[in-house]
């Protein structure tokens, strides 16, 4: 939450001018997977990352189990030869 001009409370902006809920919600279910992933994969792999992606993060996993989704995060190791 953020302050207006007026010192009101309102839902910071995030795309277009919406609340992040609201964007989220107007998503198709294969956009918020693809975004999930994408996101998930710039915190943990890459490590490049700001506390919105992380705060987007847990919203895309709320909207989705909200749609009858479970998210689930796997971390294993995977080794086999190359040679």
């Amino acid at each position: 939450m953020f302050r207006d001009k007026n010192g009101k409370s309102k839902n910071r902006p995030f795309l277009g001018g919406m609340s992040m809920a609201d964007s989220l919600e107007k998503m198709s279910d294969e956009e918020l997977k693809n975004r999930y992933i994408s996101l998930w994969e710039s915190v943990n792999v890459v490590e490049c990352f700001s506390s919105r992606d992380l705060m987007e993060l847990e919203a895309i996993a709320q909207e989705l189990e909200k749609r009858g989704y479970e998210v689930t995060e796997t971390r294993k190791p995977r080794i086999r030869r190359i040679k």
